[in-house]
Parts: structure tokens; C-alpha cells; sequence
């Protein structure tokens, strides 16, 4: 019985935090679906959780954690021209984080993509920036990006590569937490493998390596958003090659895609966008000027836990959970701390919960199945004598009658009934290693 409802709320969980959280898992060329989940997509074994820091300097930070799947992943052919989409995995219909994207291509030595590690040279053939102007009052903390609202990440393949077999990776990069930090950056990628078939010409000279063409402190990944800078003039990675497209620019004046096989330009309106203009005023920006200086702003936005979409706030009340699925939760930096005591803290083994949430647990949550009870599982689990997050776990749920919860520091996460600082509650709790 217990068993069921833990894989119920596992579920739930999954669900409540598709947007807030993702990956990419299936394939859509020219607006068709091929295959399923993983069918052309490495899969890897991150799940939805972000990379952060310093992770970025690992072999993994190629195709995820697992991601060396190439042999048991199909090859998908696409001709040259052809638009690609990377969509989202655990029913992710729209990403909701703010932040810029990017694609590569990596040659498979022997065209034997399956067997191929990453370890050669990657170039880039897209890049997504700014789609509505902040000058004019786009929010550069949402839907001011090209991916607000995207149900993946789309490309154009390239007619001037080889023809051959590549691995493809697409990558977002949240920055509402970077303010400044080498460890605010969020990532969020997936691997492809691709035939591309149509096409002629050499490898392009600007390429890099993966881990290495981004550094946890590069001025494109540590960018603060809550400044009010009304513009993002510096991209991670290389630069675009000629060939591929840009779609947005850096102050987001326009929201065309330029370049490509026709090396024009070509309106992607957006529901969220503001503002269009001439593809003269959009073309493409290899020169990668210097950003703009801006100040971090005071607080410790980043934890995942922030609270409204407002200016900093003044107020010590503790914040109400991130990662519900739910993007108008975040906000601003607050100018203090949560309040002392509030609850969702993996690092205090003795706490104890408020007065009013210290009574026994409430029934079971109507999501569990009809007829069933819930029951404390035989051995139960308590908190750790140390910390063993990075940062404080993010909550989805009432604090009294249950709900969901992950820390990004030790990647786990789990849900639980009753009240969580009462020791019925503690003892209801499942961890699950993501």
C-alpha cells in the first residue's frame, strides 16, 4: 500500500515541477514527433535537476550523468535545412526559466555516433537571446528571453557541415540565481544523435571543447538579470558559426531568426513578445561586445526559494517554495533572511515545528488512491547530525497536510505526509536519490 502511494506522489512530483525543472527527451523535425522519449535523445540518469557550479568543468557536462547511452540510442536522418526541436521530457510543455540557449554539433569520428564520447570538437549552429525589449518593458527576469514559453529548444540544420552522423546538444542556461556567483547558473542539456544528410562544406573554425568553453565565472553565466540592464550582449560558449542562426539579439528589439541556409531573416513571434522591428536592426552579432557593468543586487537570490516577481522586499517571512511548476513565484532578492524556524531545513535534526503545525498529521492527501490508507514506512527516516545540501531544499505543499520537496546540493528529493516537523511527520518521509 505504502509502495503505491509513494509511486503516486512520485509522480505528482514529477508533475508539479515540469516547468520549473527539465530536460529534453524526444525529437520533433519539421514539426513531427519521431519516435519517443530517448528513442534519438541519450538518456541519462540527472533526471530534471539542473547542472550547477563547478559540475560544468566534469566530463559529464558533455551529455549528462549516463549520458554515454549512444549504443542503445537510434540514429535520426535530417536533411539540411530541416528545423529540429528538442522537447521536453516528464510532460514539460513550456520552459519558464529566464535565460539564453544554445546548440552544437560535434563530427563523429568514423561517422559511428553511437560509440562516439564528445570528446572532439564542438561548434555552435544556434543561438536564442533576447525577444522583447527590457528598454521598452520587457521583463528581463522572464518573458523578455526567445525560449519563454517554448515547448523545447529548435535549430536549423546547417546545409555548409559535412554530411555525416553528429551528436547534438542543446542547452539552456537559466540566470535567475547568477547575480554575480560562479554557482548561480543553472544548465539544463541533452544529447542527440543525428545523420545529416543534404549538405557540403568543411568543419567550421570555431570550435571548442566540452567541459572548457565555459568557465563557472564567464561574464555570460554570472550575469545579473535583477539590475534592471536592459540588454544581454555577452553569449557562453563560441561564437555562432556562419551558417547558423541567431534568433532574437541582444537587446531584443527584434524577435527574427537571421542567418541560416537563406542568410535572411524570418519573424518566430512569441506570445510574451513585445516588439519586432527590421532584419537590418537583427542581424546577427558575431562581435560578442563587452557586457555592460552592473552591480549585483543585494541578497541571496539563487537558493531557489525566493518569493515574488517584485523589487527586493524587506520582509523577514519565510519564502514560499520554489519549483512548483509555477514561474510567478520568483522574484527579486530579499534584503534578509527567512524567518528563524521556518520549516524546510534538511540541516537541523532537532527541530521541532510551530505550535500550530505540531498536532498529529492530517488524513492523507485526496491524490491518494480511493480505498487505501497510508502507512509510516518500517524504518524511518531521520534527518541527518550533519548538512548535506548545498542549499536549502525548495517545497511544494502545505507544511501541515503534506507535499514535495528537492535540494539541488546533494540532487535529492521526495515528498512526505503530515507535518513536517512533528515526528509523525518526519517518520513519513521518503528520500529518493535523483
Amino acid at each position: 500500500m505504502f509502495t503505491n502511494m509513494k509511486y503516486t506522489g512520485h509522480l505528482l512530483a514529477l508533475a508539479s515541477v515540469a516547468s520549473a525543472h527539465y530536460t529534453f527527451s524526444k525529437i520533433a523535425v519539421n514539426g513531427e514527433v519521431q519516435g519517443s522519449d530517448w528513442t534519438y535523445i541519450r538518456e541519462h540518469t540527472r533526471g530534471y535537476m539542473p547542472t550547477k557550479g563547478q559540475e560544468i568543468l566534469e566530463n559529464d557536462f558533455r551529455c549528462q550523468p549516463g549520458g554515454d547511452s549512444g549504443a542503445n540510442t537510434q540514429v535520426l536522418a535530417v536533411s539540411a535545412g530541416d528545423e529540429v526541436d528538442f522537447q521536453g521530457a516528464f510532460g514539460m510543455t513550456s520552459i519558464e526559466h529566464p535565460g539564453p540557449a544554445q546548440v552544437y554539433f560535434s563530427k563523429a569520428p568514423g561517422d559511428d555516433v553511437q560509440s562516439y564520447a564528445g570528446d572532439g570538437d564542438w561548434f555552435k549552429v544556434r543561438e536564442a537571446l533576447l525577444c522583447s525589449s527590457p528598454a521598452a518593458g520587457a521583463d528581463l527576469t522572464k518573458e523578455a528571453w526567445c525560449t519563454w514559453g517554448e515547448d523545447g529548444i529548435k535549430f536549423e540544420v546547417p546545409s555548409n557541415i559535412p554530411s555525416g552522423q553528429y551528436l547534438v546538444r542543446v542547452e539552456h542556461i537559466p540566470l535567475h540565481g547568477a547575480q554575480g556567483s560562479p554557482d548561480g547558473a543553472e544548465y539544463y542539456y541533452s544529447c542527440g544523435q543525428l545523420e545529416v544528410t543534404g549538405s557540403s562544406g568543411e568543419i567550421p573554425a570555431e570550435t571548442g571543447q566540452i567541459p572548457g568553453m565555459i568557465q563557472p565565472d564567464d561574464e555570460a553565466v554570472i550575469f545579473n538579470i535583477w539590475t534592471g540592464a536592459t540588454e544581454y550582449s555577452r553569449f557562453p560558449g563560441t561564437p555562432l558559426i556562419e551558417g547558423g542562426t541567431q534568433w532574437g539579439s541582444a537587446d531584443g528589439t527584434s524577435d527574427a531568426v537571421t542567418g541560416g541556409s537563406g542568410g535572411g531573416s524570418t519573424s518566430q513571434a512569441q506570445s510574451a513578445s513585445t516588439s519586432t522591428s527590421s532584419s537590418d536592426e537583427s542581424a546577427a552579432d558575431t562581435s560578442y561586445s563587452a557586457p555592460q557593468e552592473s552591480s549585483a543586487a543585494e541578497g541571496t537570490y539563487g537558493s531557489e526559494s525566493a518569493t515574488s516577481s517584485s523589487a527586493p522586499q524587506e520582509s523577514s517571512a519565510a519564502a514560499d517554495s520554489y519549483g512548483s511548476g509555477s514561474e510567478s513565484s520568483y522574484g527579486a532578492p530579499q534584503e534578509s533572511a527567512p524567518a528563524t524556524g521556518s520549516y524546510g531545513s534538511e540541516s537541523a535534526p532537532s527541530y521541532s515545528a510551530p505550535a500550530a503545525s505540531s498536532a498529529a498529521p492530517s488524513t492523507p492527501s485526496s491524490t491518494a488512491s480511493a480505498g487505501s490508507s497510508y502507512e509510516a514506512p518500517p524504518n524511518s527516516y531521520e534527518a541527518p547530525s550533519s548538512p548535506p545540501a548545498t542549499s536549502q531544499p525548495s517545497w511544494t505543499g502545505d507544511s501541515d497536510n503534506g507535499g514535495s520537496w528537492w535540494s539541488q546540493g546533494n540532487d535529492q528529493g521526495g515528498f512526505w505526509k503530515g507535518a513536517w516537523g512533528s515526528p509523525a511527520g518526519r517518520a513519513r518521509r521518503t528520500v529518493r536519490t535523483m
